[in-house]
């Protein structure tokens, strides 16, 4: 702010004081006590009127040590002026007021004609969103993990929760304390309690499931429709497994083992917690199942067709989860027979049409009668081979007959395929 007083024609000094805002500091008055006070206004300016030449000019002679920018009290301490009266500039074009006191003498106060403005420059706002572009490049895929993650295991411990609480209306109406021949039997009293929109055997399992082929827990390709048996899941049965679309569209491939135990409807339901992941490393515990699930597994894709259709690998979950360890895998869902391949033992009693039947539904064959005697010979060196009874040979013997082979004693023998006294090995990879 530029400070001129100098001397004048009266009229003139007084036309620049009428320029100012006048305020009498004795008084201790607001800018708006100043303004409605008009009597001391005016005889403000009729004492101003009267100002000689030497006040006047000692007064110029004092402002120009000041600081332009000076605050009140600095002013007066600097310049020793008296607050017999003082003066406040107008307002300025930025809305802020200039404050200073004045002797007697004093005929006006200038301001810059060109206020200060404060803006930002283009390079500055384009630093500041490259900046923030790069915080967001490094935190926002963190985020977005933790985010996907903790749906994950939300998701994952609800379908858990649907089929206990199915199973536990079973216990409760006695139909877990025996034990059903199959999963597809099972699976018939379980969708009494639990909602399904479709349901698929394991000759269309990949129907049930959102992609053809997911990665296993290895880093290895695998095709879904290949998870016929509780062997393909990593699971020691060989009974097929049965593919399940819930009402609220989560798909899971189910097993069902006879041999899982049995719970009578008078045991207590005992609750089974587990600990999820929830992203940012931490984990929350579910209550996961209960006691009453001890005779399934499955596995199940939390996420539909979604990325990555992935098992959990190195202790990382991912997006396909399962129940307790049920997991995809190529391994042969029976025994790995030395020039021969992945025998199964269904241990089913069939008659000849129903057993090859049940071996194309798992994907495999029944043997021809030359395989299924190799497969003999190599019994006692497989103890895993069945060791006695008769199965099932492809090979036809006559018009409605077929060929079995005893492993008891290897003998071969022909007899109607309408028979349903033997057994059924199946063969392929």
């Amino acid at each position: 702010m530029n400070l001129s007083i100098g001397g004048g024609v009266k009229s003139s000094r007084s036309k620049d004081l009428q320029n100012f805002i006048i305020h009498h500091p004795e008084d201790n008055m607001s800018l708006r006590g100043a303004e409605s006070s008009a009597t001391k206004q005016s005889s403000l300016l009729s004492n101003v009127e009267n100002f000689d030449d030497k006040t006047v000019n000692s007064v110029s002679k004092k402002f120009e040590q000041v600081s332009n920018n000076a605050t009140l009290k600095t002013a007066e301490k600097t310049a020793g002026l008296p607050r017999s009266q003082g003066y406040l500039l107008p307002r300025n074009d930025m809305g802020k007021r200039a404050a200073f006191t004045l002797a007697e003498g004093a005929t006006h106060v200038a301001q810059s004609p060109t206020p200060r403005r404060v803006a930002f420059t283009l390079a500055e706002v384009l630093i500041t969103l490259g900046i923030i572009g790069v915080v967001a490049a490094i935190t926002l895929p963190a985020l977005i993990e933790n985010v996907t993650e903790r749906k994950n295991s939300e998701r994952h411990a609800n379908i858990v929760y649907k089929v206990t609480q199915a199973m536990d209306i079973m216990k409760a109406h006695g139909e877990l304390s025996g034990t059903y021949p199959s999963t597809e039997a099972f699976v018939d009293e379980l969708q009494k309690y639990l909602k399904v929109s479709k349901r698929c055997d394991s000759s269309h399992i990949a129907d049930c499931w959102p992609t053809e082929k997911v990665t296993d827990g290895e880093g290895n390709e695998f095709e879904v429709s290949k998870a016929k048996t509780g062997k393909n899941l990593s699971l020691n049965t060989n009974t097929n497994n049965v593919g399940l679309i819930l009402a609220d569209g989560a798909s899971i491939i189910l097993n069902y083992n006879p041999e899982g135990g049995k719970i009578e409807d008078t045991d207590p339901l005992v609750a089974v917690k587990k600990s999820l992941p929830v992203g940012g490393g931490r984990s929350k515990e579910f209550v996961y199942t209960s006691n009453s699930t001890a005779s399934i597994d499955f596995v199940t894709d939390v996420n539909g067709s979604a990325h990555p259709n992935k098992e959990t690998s190195n202790n990382k979950y991912n997006d396909i989860r399962n129940l307790f360890a049920a997991k995809f895998t190529k391994g042969c869902a029976g025994d790995d027979i030395s020039g021969i391949g992945c025998v199964v033992n269904t241990g089913q009693k069939l008659t000849w049409n129903n057993a090859k039947d049940k071996c194309e539904s798992m994907g495999m064959t029944l043997p021809d009668k030359g395989t299924l005697k190799n497969i003999y010979n190599q019994k006692a060196s497989n103890p895993n081979l069945p060791q006695d009874g008769m199965f099932w040979s492809s090979s036809d013997c006559s018009t409605g007959s077929a060929w079995h082979v005893s492993f008891i004693n290897g003998s071969e023998n022909c007899y109607l395929k309408e028979f349903n006294h033997y057994g059924v090995l199946c063969v392929g990879n």
